[in-house]
C-alpha cells in the first residue's frame, strides 16, 4: 500500500516525551517502505499551540493530512494507521450501492443468511455503502463505483435492467450473487440474460457434493 501511494500525506505524531520512542519505532517502519513520507514528531507538552491548532485531545495522537482531507488515529495499531493513510491519500472514498426492493438479503442482518459481516469489512476498508432502489432511476450516478446485487428473490423490471446495463457500459463494477429459483417461472431471467450478455453465465441449478451431505439426506 505504501509503495503504491500516489498522494503522500503529511503525518504529525503528537505525544509526550516518554511515548515518542514507541511511536517512532512504528512510524519508522512506514518510512522505510516509502521514503517520501513526511513525519513530524511533536512534543505535546512543549507545543500547546500545535495541539490547539490540530485539535488534539488525546495523547498519543497521529494526525494524517493531505490538502483538505485529514484523519486522526488514537492508537498505534498498524491496521488503523494504514487505513487512515489510505483514506487521506484518496481523492474520494469508493462509493458502493446495495440494491434493495427485490427481497434481497438484508445487508445488516447478523444471522447466517445476512451480510452484516461483509458490510463491516467494506466499512473497515473505507468503502461507503448506501442502499438504493433502482426502480424509477434513469441511471446510476457517475460517482458510484460498484453495485451489489445479492440474493434477490423478485425480478428486475426492464428499466432496472437497462440502468444496470448502462452502469456496466460506463465502467461500473458489479458484485452479484443469485440463488437458484425452481418455480414455474424464473423470476430473475432478465438479470441472468444481462449477465450472460456480459460473459457471465449463471445457471439456474444446484451443485450437489455427494461427499459432504447431511446424514440421512438423499
Amino acid at each position: 500500500i505504501l509503495k503504491s501511494l500516489k498522494n503522500v500525506p503529511e503525518i504529525n505524531a503528537f505525544s509526550r516525551k516518554e511515548d515518542r520512542g514507541r511511536l517512532k519505532a512504528l512510524l519508522d517502519l512506514y518510512r522505510f517502505e516509502n521514503h517520501n513520507l513526511k513525519i513530524n514528531y511533536i512534543d505535546a507538552e512543549l507545543r500547546p499551540d500545535l495541539v490547539k491548532k490540530f485539535k488534539v485531545t488525546t495523547l498519543p495522537t497521529i494526525h494524517i493530512r493531505r490538502g483538505q482531507r485529514e484523519k486522526k488515529v488514537l492508537s498505534s495499531r498498524e491496521g488503523e494507521l494504514t487505513n487512515a493513510i489510505v483514506k487521506v491519500s484518496r481523492d474520494k472514498d469508493p462509493l458502493v450501492y446495495y440494491s434493495m426492493g427485490h427481497s434481497e438479503v438484508d445487508p445488516f442482518e447478523k444471522g447466517r443468511d445476512g451480510l452484516n459481516h461483509l458490510m463491516r469489512l467494506l466499512k473497515e476498508s473505507l468503502f461507503e455503502v448506501r442502499p438504493i432502489h433502482l426502480a424509477g432511476m434513469a441511471q446510476i450516478p457517475d460517482k458510484v463505483d460498484t453495485l451489489i446485487i445479492w440474493g434477490p428473490r423478485e425480478g428486475f423490471h426492464e428499466n432496472e435492467i437497462n440502468v444496470i446495463d448502462l452502469f456496466l457500459k460506463r465502467g461500473g463494477k458489479l458484485f452479484v450473487g443469485i440463488d437458484p429459483d425452481f418455480g414455474k417461472t424464473d423470476k430473475l431471467k432478465g438479470l441472468r440474460n444481462l449477465l450472460k450478455k456480459w460473459g457471465i453465465h449463471i445457471s439456474n441449478d444446484l451443485v450437489v457434493d455427494s461427499l459432504n451431505n447431511y446424514s440421512g439426506s438423499k
